[in-house]
């Protein structure tokens, strides 16, 4: 699981320009957004809040308990700092980023688990009912947000502005 974000639905912020993006200066965007978008990772787990500013649930009082006994924090995310390492922002396409973490475990933070929890049935029931309950809370610290966009499409459009500065009026 991972977020795509393609540079060319930023298309109105860089075409009003009436200047698109050649490879060489669509590449060195890209670059720069891919460290933004690692940089808004990191700062949701050191602040335990989404990038769209939802408070990441507090953790549970077993795994409060287990981590006192450790002598590490209380802090959602914050154990090993194995998940904090391995986000990234790579290159999928010519024009694309795709967003997302490299340790294998972590979409079960992005978007959460359920349980199924077998119980005995009521009157009118099966004698076994299974049941879905909430198990670990969703943490998201990949999130196209708004807010996120915004920055991203400020990003290219002033990539865009450089390179029509640099760009002769001559044909």
């Amino acid at each position: 699981m991972a977020e795509r974000l393609e540079l060319g639905q930023l298309g109105p912020a860089v075409e009003a320009l009436g200047a698109p993006l050649t490879g060489r200066e669509l590449d060195a965007v890209r670059r720069a957004i891919a460290v933004y978008l690692v940089g808004v990772s990191k700062k949701a787990v050191a602040q335990s809040v989404s990038p769209s500013g939802q408070k990441f649930a507090d953790l549970a009082p077993s795994t409060l308990r287990g981590r006192r006994k450790a002598g590490r924090g209380a802090k959602p995310l914050w154990n090993t700092g194995i998940l904090l390492a391995g986000f990234q922002a790579v290159p999928e396409g010519p024009s694309s980023l795709l967003w997302g973490n490299s340790v294998d475990y972590w979409h079960f933070h992005q978007t959460g688990t359920e349980r199924v929890r077998t119980r005995k049935g009521g009157a009118g029931e099966p004698e076994e009912v299974e049941e879905r309950v909430p198990g670990m809370p969703a943490r998201r610290t990949v999130e196209a947000a708004p807010e996120v966009l915004d920055v991203v499409a400020e990003m290219a459009a002033d990539a865009a502005v450089d390179a029509l500065m640099r760009r002769s009026l001559r044909r």
